[in-house]
């Protein structure tokens, strides 16, 4: 969560974002049966814009047993990373799909590379390459803990001229 104007995050979004990881990783709340796919869709029709625009492809319904309020944080801070980091204009691709093990959401930009020595390090808390734009170094450690949370994980690689972050979860006890 950026601060004003961009600069340095407030010590309230700081400890906003702090408050959530807590929550999310001492959850004890129920999950319930919900679609992926129209989570997803309606996350990308949410956060498109001319500047930064999401081509969503998903195969629904997909369904999968979760908590549908975390899972909109977590993609969310996916689609929000890859529109930080695509030059304007470019397409952020997201694709929502199900798996023989479950269901995946992959999110992918075009634009610079992460280093290498940041690959490693990416979900872990307070790390953060970003912290001149407002980065707290929680977002995708936020991810992390909620794919964690649902059974799954998450992972990101480079796919030639695209960085790809992929979240994957189990599939529902009811598929």
């Amino acid at each position: 969560t950026a601060g004003p104007a961009g600069g340095p995050p407030s010590g309230l979004a700081l400890l906003s974002e702090m408050e959530l990881l807590g929550r999310i990783e001492a959850s004890d709340r129920p999950m319930a049966e919900l679609d992926l796919a129209e989570l997803a869709s309606g996350i990308a029709r949410r956060l498109t814009t001319q500047e930064k625009p999401i081509e969503l492809v998903a195969e629904g319904p997909i369904e999968i047993h979760g908590r549908a309020d975390d899972l909109e944080i977590a993609i969310s801070n996916l689609i929000e990373n890859a529109q930080r980091y695509a030059p304007s204009g470019e397409l952020v691709g997201v694709a929502v799909a199900a798996t023989p093990g479950g269901a995946l959401v992959r999110v992918e930009n075009p634009g610079a590379a992460i280093s290498p020595n940041h690959l490693s390090k990416i979900f872990e808390r307070f790390f953060t390459t970003d912290a001149g734009r407002g980065g707290t170094g929680l977002g995708l450690s936020i991810v992390k803990s909620v794919a964690e949370a649902h059974g799954g994980s998450v992972a990101c690689r480079r796919e030639g001229d695209k960085t790809v972050f992929e979240l994957r979860l189990r599939p529902s006890p009811n598929a």
